[in-house]
């Protein structure tokens, strides 16, 4: 073999080493970043959102999403100095819940 043979088997081997090592996924370039949301339903404008016993959000006419942190919480939704909502809660992997909110008694 020549050296001229060798050394273009070489740099292309390199090449070709190079190039994969650039394709390789990399866990935080592949994941994507997506916050868990809690929706709530119209109709509630001036309630209360607590999440862990902290203020969360205030209610309007046209709620946006309310973001949470995945695992495990308490949640509390008071209006007009009522409780109108309490339940626990699991969320995770940027999962947007619905919450139903039974007003009729």
């Amino acid at each position: 073999m020549s050296t001229r043979t060798i050394l273009t088997g070489a740099l292309a081997s390199a090449m070709l080493m190079l190039a994969g090592c650039g394709a390789m996924p990399h866990h935080a370039e592949v994941r994507t970043e997506r916050r868990s949301t809690l929706v709530f339903p119209k109709g509630h404008a001036g309630a209360i959102v607590f999440i862990d016993g902290r203020e969360a959000a205030t209610l309007g006419r046209w709620t946006s999403p309310v973001p949470i942190p995945d695992g495990t919480h308490e949640v509390r939704v008071e209006k007009d100095g009522e409780t109108i909502y309490a339940r626990t809660v699991f969320i995770e992997d940027g999962t947007r819940k619905r919450i139903t909110i039974d007003t009729k008694k």
